[in-house]
């Protein structure tokens, strides 16, 4: 923390061009804390490029797989996608496409697009079939994106130098005196 006090989020002039559209990011570190098995989530979203929205935190359940996992953390950053379009709702900020989410697991996203496999899923709690209820809606769409790409990653696992500071920087943390 020390060494980082003159840093902090830059919201980039907007881009019109581009249309307004919210794009997430949700990553999950698949039983990371060695004590209790549990895993750390994290989200980011994006209006215009500027990131708006973040959490990292543990989760309440233990994943059985990585795809339980991301698919947990994918609902969650599903819930807080209705809220951000609520709250652009009321700021009459209308949206130009339905909310893209980026996950690095092929097996969640194929998991919430795919309700025949709800038999292998019942263990999962309702709560986290919000996801595909979303995806059902067309309220958000899932998208593929390498681990290298994932930009939630800074909030889920500890990163070694050059791509901690790829990551901070594609998220907008930047030194504000320079």
């Amino acid at each position: 923390m020390k060494g980082t006090l003159d840093y902090g989020l830059l919201f980039s002039k907007a881009n019109h061009n581009q249309g307004i559209r919210l794009i997430g990011f949700s990553d999950a570190d698949w039983s990371g804390d060695v004590e209790d098995n549990k895993n750390t989530t994290g989200y980011v979203f994006k209006l215009l490029g500027s990131t708006i929205c973040w959490s990292s935190k543990k989760q309440e359940d233990v994943g059985l797989s990585t795809c339980e996992s991301e698919y947990m953390v994918a609902a969650s950053a599903a819930c807080q996608s209705a809220w951000l379009e609520s709250l652009f709702a009321e700021l009459k900020i209308q949206l130009d496409s339905v909310v893209q989410l980026n996950m690095d697991n092929k097996s969640a996203i194929c998991l919430a697009n795919n309700p025949i496999a709800h038999g292998r899923t019942k263990h999962i709690g309702t709560k986290y079939h919000y996801l595909r209820d979303q995806v059902r809606k067309g309220r958000i769409s899932l998208a593929y994106c390498k681990s290298e790409e994932q930009e939630a990653d800074i909030l889920t696992k500890v990163l070694r130098g050059e791509k901690f500071y790829k990551f901070r920087e594609k998220v907008g943390i930047v030194n504000c005196l320079n």
